[in-house]
């Protein structure tokens, strides 16, 4: 049985996690930082979630951070190119971050060796949290979550479900949803959000399980059958929990920004009080509810603690999808 341990469940105990290693470092300390623009590193294509999110911060940046993004685009492996190019051609000095979506960018550390560790990173705050769920097209059939399970049990290995890639968060939710819900769903995988959701419209798929990002934005060309978080999101308020449909399927993402290592605790500190500022600009939460996003800060040792949490709880996952060879 594979169950999911949610990133969201790992914040009541986050505190409790050491992770001041990953806050402190040897870098010099710089005097009067930031004397120039950051860049911002995305592992993401543009238009898409997280170039938005990127996007949406720059516009507060300066006034909040003090300085301007410049913006790099190393989309790719679930995010883990921008993570290395942040690593490794540049210094711990702040003027490098990257957008950090996860647990897409931990998964893979997790199953062999891809040029970084979770220790090499420092998770340095958490801006939200987004849920993953069920949708089908607007047409179909299936008006409810039961409706979908009902015919998945008479047409086992049938119905095609659109994924990413099996190291996604939505892919362990479609594992754990077939095991909670008894049912055999078929996979077709693809290289982005955008994809899924042309195959899903165009009947090339029947269901596709990401974030909730389509439901609000496209709300009119979609049926969001299932909401996996503790209760209903706020933006997404008629979608009933999979717990209210009888599963106990909890799956969230973290959208926040990642440093390396070893900063001076000055450039830390002064990032993550200017994250924690802006993130509470009115401007800002309304800006990215437009992208299906609410506010859920959380600063360096509680997002480091989290991302322990998730792999810790989701060890015997990761030893399947290996012995898979995935």
């Amino acid at each position: 049985m594979i169950e999911i341990g949610s990133l969201a469940r790992n914040l009541a105990t986050a505190g409790a996690i050491a992770a001041a290693g990953l806050c402190a470092g040897a870098a010099p300390a710089l005097a009067d930082y930031p004397e120039k623009p950051i860049k911002l590193l995305i592992g993401f294509d543009p238009g898409g979630g997280a170039d938005t999110l990127a996007r949406t911060i720059g516009k507060y940046a300066t006034q909040y951070l003090g300085a301007d993004f410049d913006y790099a685009y190393k989309p790719g492996a679930s995010g883990t190119i921008a993570i290395n190019e942040m690593l490794k051609n540049n210094d711990p000095d702040g003027y490098a971050l990257a957008v950090a979506i996860l647990p897409h960018q931990i998964i893979p550390t997790q199953m062999g060796d891809i040029g970084y560790g979770v220790s090499d990173v420092n998770w340095l705050v958490q801006i939200a949290q987004i849920p993953n769920g069920v949708y089908v097209a607007a047409d179909s059939p299936y008006q409810t979550l039961q409706d979908l399970i009902d015919d998945a049990k008479a047409n086992p290995g049938k119905i095609i479900d659109a994924l990413p890639g099996v190291q996604s968060p939505n892919y362990l939710l479609h594992r754990a949803f077939e095991d909670a819900a008894g049912i055999d769903l078929a996979e077709v995988h693809y290289s982005s959000g955008s994809e899924m959701y042309k195959a899903l419209l165009g009947g090339e798929t029947k269901v596709m399980i990401t974030n909730t990002g389509f439901a609000v934005q496209q709300p009119d060309e979609t049926r969001f059958l299932a909401v996996a978080s503790e209760e209903r999101y706020p933006l997404t308020p008629d979608t009933p929990t999979f717990r209210e449909g009888g599963l106990d399927l909890v799956s969230t993402s973290i959208r926040g920004i990642a440093a390396p290592a070893g900063m001076p605790d000055e450039v830390v500190a002064h990032l993550a009080a200017g994250f924690e500022k802006l993130v509470a600009d009115p401007g800002f939460v309304e800006d990215i509810a437009k992208a299906g996003l609410v506010v859920e800060f959380m600063g360096p040792e509680k997002t480091n603690a989290a991302v322990n949490g998730f792999i810790a709880s989701n060890k015997a996952v990761f030893e399947e999808l290996k012995a898979a060879g995935n």
